[in-house]
C-alpha cells in the first residue's frame, strides 16, 4: 500500500476492505499510507463510513465489544488500532475472539510494532490476516536508496544514481523528507 490511491473509475480495491489487514513496523510515513489507503478505499466504497482510530494503550477492555458489534444498519466501518503490542491481555484476547469471526461490513487495521513485546497477539494476527504490509524502519543506506528510487519512479520521475545520492545526503534519514 503505498498511501491513497485515486480509484477515478469507481472500483474499489476490495482486499484493503477485508476484515482484517495488518501492519507490521514502526515507520510513521508507511504506516500513515497504509492507514490512509484502507481509509480511502471504506470512503470509495461508502463515504458514510464510520472509521475509528485508537491507540492500543488507551482501549479498555469491553471497549472492543462496542466497537464490533453488529449494526442494526449494516454500515460499513473502518477499525483502526494503533501500537497493538500495547494492548491489555484482556483487550488482546478480544481482538483474538473477534477475528475468530469478524463481521463483513467492519475492516479491523491492526498496526503492530513488531518485535518482542505484544509477539503473543502478533503471531495470531498474521496468520489470519487477509493482508499484511510491512512497515519497517529503513535504517539501512540501501534500504533509503532504493525506497527513494522507488517513490521517484511511482512519480513518473528518472533520476540518476549520483542525484539519489545527493538526495539522500542533503535530506538524511527522515522518510518524509525524501
Amino acid at each position: 500500500m503505498r498511501g491513497v490511491a485515486s480509484w477515478d473509475d469507481g472500483r474499489v480495491p476490495t482486499e484493503l476492505l477485508s476484515p482484517l489487514l495488518l501492519v507490521v513496523g514502526d515507520e510513521e510515513l508507511l504506516v500513515s499510507r497504509a492507514v490512509s489507503a484502507v481509509v480511502g478505499a471504506a470512503r470509495v466504497a461508502d463515504p458514510n463510513v464510520d472509521v475509528r482510530d485508537l491507540d492500543g494503550s488507551e482501549i479498555e477492555p469491553g471497549d472492543l465489544a462496542e466497537l464490533l458489534s453488529p449494526s442494526l444498519f449494516a454500515e460499513r466501518r473502518v477499525l483502526v488500532i494503533r501500537g497493538a503490542e500495547s494492548l491489555s491481555k484482556e483487550t488482546a484476547a478480544e481482538v483474538l475472539a473477534y477475528i475468530a469471526a469478524p463481521l463483513d461490513e467492519v475492516t479491523l487495521l491492526v498496526v503492530h510494532a513488531g518485535g518482542a513485546k505484544g509477539k503473543a497477539l502478533l503471531g495470531p494476527l498474521q496468520s489470519a490476516a487477509d493482508r499484511t504490509v510491512s512497515a519497517a524502519r529503513l535504517s539501512k543506506h540501501g534500504e533509503r536508496r532504493d525506497f527513494l528510487r522507488a517513490e521517484l519512479r511511482a512519480d513518473g520521475r528518472i533520476v540518476d544514481e549520483e542525484a539519489v545520492g545527493a538526495l539522500l545526503e542533503a535530506v538524511g534519514n527522515d522518510l518524509r523528507g525524501l
